[in-house]
């Protein structure tokens, strides 16, 4: 069941006045749900800057494309499988979309091939991932132009983050991956009438326990790999279930990519993917993953 999350008055003041992300002057379009951290980082930044908003009630490719030409929209807000669905459909060579200037995606990692691709079809927008947490009042890092393909940026302002060992607790280093602690100035109050799940999420130290695996880079940048939850035991590895969505979503042929895990009687567990077609293809991902993953 979803937990509710308390934030308290300091918290949204602070999202409020912070400038990690300025909508001033920059019409935003957005899909995402009003009870998202998202949505209530968009619209109360819109209040205070005096920007303005488009919401649509459901993601349509095309349609987005109108949307952004109707209400010269500088900013468009899209969630992972959004922007994959948006790159495969194709639809933005067939409109003049100069108004635009950023992409933002949140929810999970765009993979670096969709990034690249979605750069190729819109050259003169930023194409930017943040990694964030309702838990956590907002954005804990935000890609800006300058860093790598697949990184989720570096560090906002008051924000710590650190890479631990979820087995042994220790802290690791540089392009080590491991569990993302974080602590922040606008963390939750805790999980709305659970303080259970609340003591089992923040330690004494006051840092959230992220449930992520990711790696820290030399040059600061944060790369998010998966869910610890999600992680696939096979053979006594642990298989991340999005490398393997990354390497089926470089099929010409695959829309979308979603792999979850299904008991084996004598390896634990087998990833099994479910596939969305391009209209009209025909693909054999079985034989594709074998020769790209081995």
């Amino acid at each position: 069941m979803p937990k509710g999350v308390e934030l308290s008055n300091y918290t949204m003041l602070f999202i409020s006045e912070d400038n990690n992300f300025d909508l001033a002057n920059l019409p935003t379009l957005w899909f995402s749900s009003l009870y998202w951290i998202s949505g209530v980082l968009l619209n109360v930044k819109a209040i205070t800057q005096g920007g303005k908003v488009i919401l649509y009630p459901e993601f349509d490719e095309e349609m987005t494309c109108k949307l952004i030409q109707k209400y010269n929209v500088a900013v468009l807000f899209l969630s992972t499988s959004m922007i994959n669905r948006f790159v495969r459909a194709g639809h933005a060579k067939n409109y003049s979309l100069p108004s635009l200037k950023i992409i933002l995606g949140g929810g999970a990692i765009i993979k670096p091939k969709v990034q690249e691709e979605l750069r190729s079809a819109l050259p003169h927008v930023q194409i930017l991932q943040g990694y964030g947490m309702t838990e956590l009042g907002g954005l804990v890092t935000l890609q800006q132009s300058e860093h790598k393909n697949g990184s989720c940026g570096v560090v906002a302002k008051n924000v710590q983050i650190k890479i631990v060992d979820p087995e042994s607790g220790k802290v690791l280093g540089p392009n080590q991956s491991g569990e993302i602690w974080i602590k922040s100035a606008i963390i939750m109050n805790g999980y709305y009438n659970n303080p259970e799940a609340t003591k089992s999420t923040i330690d004494e130290e006051g840092w959230l326990h992220s449930g992520d695996i990711g790696y820290v880079d030399e040059d600061g940048e944060l790369f998010i790999i998966d869910r610890i939850k999600e992680l696939i035991k096979y053979r006594g590895y642990q298989i991340s279930p999005g490398e393997i969505e990354g390497v089926l979503i470089t099929h010409p042929a695959v829309l979308e990519a979603a792999v979850i895990s299904i008991p084996h009687a004598i390896d634990d567990e087998h990833p099994l993917a479910f596939i969305t077609k391009k209209p009209g293809a025909k693909v054999h991902t079985i034989f594709y993953c074998n020769k790209i993953i081995g």
